[in-house]
C-alpha cells in the first residue's frame, strides 16, 4: 500500500549531493589557510567522487576543488590527492571549463615539484599556462611563471628562473601579493650563488608583501628561508630566531611538510652551535613526517645529519645505521653531490668505528665517481678530503702492526 506520492531517488539524490558540496565548500572558506577536522575532510573528498558525476553541480564542484587542491597539499595530503585532482582535471576538459583546468593542472604541477617529479611538474606548468592563455587570464599566467621559476631554480637552471621571475614580474600590480612569490623565488637564487646580502633583502621584501595580504604560509616561508641564510652567514641566534618564528607559523596553520623543513634547518643551527642533542630531538621530530609523505630527498637529508650529530655525540653504533640508510636513498636521487656527500658521512662513521677496510672502500669509491660531478671546486675539495683520509687510513694500518 501506497504511503505518499513516489519519490524521484536520484533527483533527490542529486539534490542532497549539491548541498553538501555547497556546505563543505562553507566549511572549507571559513576554515582560514588549514585543513579542518578530519570528519569534515572526509566528507568533502566523499562528497567530491560523487559530483564529479553531476553536471548540474559542477560549479560549485569546480570551487570545492579548487579551495581544497592547496589545503591537502599544505597538509601534506600528496600522492593520495593526485588522484582527485585527475578527475577534476579530465571533468573540466570535458565541461570546456579552461580556468578550473588550468588551477589544478597548476596544483598538480606543484605536487609533482614536492614529490620530486621534475619531468611531471614542468609538463603541468605548461598546460596550465596554457589554458590560462586561451582563458585570457594574465595574472594566472604570471602564477605558472613563478611555479615554473621555482622548478627551473630547484633543477639549477637559475637564468631561466630569473626569466621566468622577471616575465611575471612585469605583468604583477604593486599591490599584488603574488609578487611576494616573484621576490621569493629571486631570493631563493641568491641564495644559491651564496649572494648572502642579496638574498636577505629579497626574502624581507616578500615578507613584507606577504604580512600586508596575511598570507601566513608563505609568511613562514619567508622565515625558514631567511633563518637558512642567516645560518650559512654565521649568524647562529638570528637564525634560530627566524626558523623557531617559521615552525610556530607552520604549526598554526597545519603545514607539516614544511614544519619538518624548518626543523632540519633548525637542527643544522644547534649541530653548528655545538648542542648535537638538541639537533638530534629536531630530526627526530622531522622524520616521520617525511617518512609519511614518502618524500625521499628529505628522508635522505635526515639521516645524513642524525648521523653527524650521533658522530659528535660519540655515539658511533647509532651513526651506522642512518648513515646507510642516507646513501641508500641519495643513490636513488638525482644530484652527485648529495648522494657523495653522504657517503663521506657513512666513511668517517666507518673510521670512527675503527673499520679501516670498510672506510677505504667507501672513499675509493668516492674517488671513483667525483669525475662525473659537475662543480669543479667541489670536486678539488672533495678529492683533497679522500685523500687526507686514505692516508690517515694506512698510516692507521702501519701502527698497528
Amino acid at each position: 500500500m501506497a504511503v505518499g506520492p513516489d519519490l524521484d531517488a536520484p533527483a533527490l539524490f542529486q539534490t542532497y549531493i549539491q548541498r553538501t558540496v555547497q556546505a563543505a565548500l562553507e566549511q572549507l572558506e571559513g576554515s582560514g589557510t588549514a585543513l579542518p577536522f578530519d570528519d569534515d575532510r572526509d566528507l568533502a573528498l566523499h562528497t567530491l567522487t560523487f559530483a564529479l558525476e553531476l553536471p548540474t553541480a559542477w560549479d560549485d564542484t569546480s570551487r570545492l576543488l579548487m579551495t581544497l587542491a592547496p589545503k591537502m597539499e599544505q597538509a601534506g595530503f600528496r600522492s593520495e590527492w593526485m588522484a582527485l585532482l585527475d578527475e577534476g582535471i579530465q571533468t573540466s576538459q570535458r565541461r570546456g571549463d579552461r580556468r578550473t583546468e588550468g588551477e589544478l593542472r597548476l596544483q598538480k604541477g606543484v605536487l609533482c615539484q614536492f614529490l620530486t617529479d621534475y619531468d611531471g611538474a614542468a609538463e603541468q606548468f605548461g598546460l596550465s599556462e596554457r589554458c590560462f592563455r586561451v582563458s585570457g587570464d594574465a595574472r594566472a599566467r604570471a602564477r605558472v611563471w613563478n611555479r615554473q621559476a621555482s622548478l627551473a631554480r630547484r633543477q639549477g637552471k637559475q637564468e631561466e628562473a630569473g626569466r621566468l621571475v622577471a616575465a611575471a614580474l612585469e605583468v604583477l600590480q604593486d599591490a599584488d601579493a603574488e609578487l611576494g612569490y616573484s621576490y621569493l623565488v629571486l631570493g631563493l637564487i641568491a641564495l644559491d650563488e651564496r649572494r648572502w646580502p642579496e638574498a636577505v633583502e629579497n626574502f624581507e621584501v616578500a615578507l613584507r608583501l606577504f604580512e600586508r595580504a596575511d598570507a601566513q604560509r608563505y609568511q613562514a616561508w619567508c622565515h625558514s628561508n631567511l633563518g637558512l641564510v642567516r645560518w650559512y652567514q654565521g649568524e647562529l641566534e638570528l637564525a634560530e630566531n627566524h626558523l623557531l618564528r617559521a615552525i610556530g607559523l607552520f604549526e598554526r596553520i597545519g603545514d607539516p611538510i614544511h614544519r619538518g623543513s624548518a626543523l632540519i634547518n633548525l637542527g643544522n643551527v644547534y649541530i653548528d652551535r655545538g648542542q648535537p642533542a638538541s639537533a638530534l630531538a629536531c630530526y627526530g621530530e622531522a622524520e616521520p613526517i617525511f617518512r609519511q609523505a614518502q618524500d625521499t630527498l628529505n628522508q635522505a637529508m635526515i639521516y645524513n645529519n642524525m648521523g653527524k650529530a650521533y658522530r659528535e655525540m660519540g655515539r658511533f653504533g647509532e651513526a651506522l645505521p642512518v648513515c646507510q640508510r642516507s646513501v641508500a636513498l641519495f643513490g636513488q636521487l638525482p644530484g652527485l653531490f648529495n648522494h657523495l656527500n653522504a657517503m663521506e658521512g657513512l666513511g668517517e662513521t666507518y673510521l670512527a668505528l675503527e673499520c679501516f677496510g670498510d672506510a677505504q672502500g667507501v672513499f675509493e669509491a668516492i674517488l671513483r665517481q667525483l669525475p662525473g660531478m659537475d662543480n669543479v671546486e667541489r670536486r678539488a675539495k672533495m678529492e683533497a678530503r679522500m685523500n687526507v683520509y686514505l692516508e690517515g687510513i694506512g698510516r692507521a694500518r702501519e701502527a698497528r702492526r
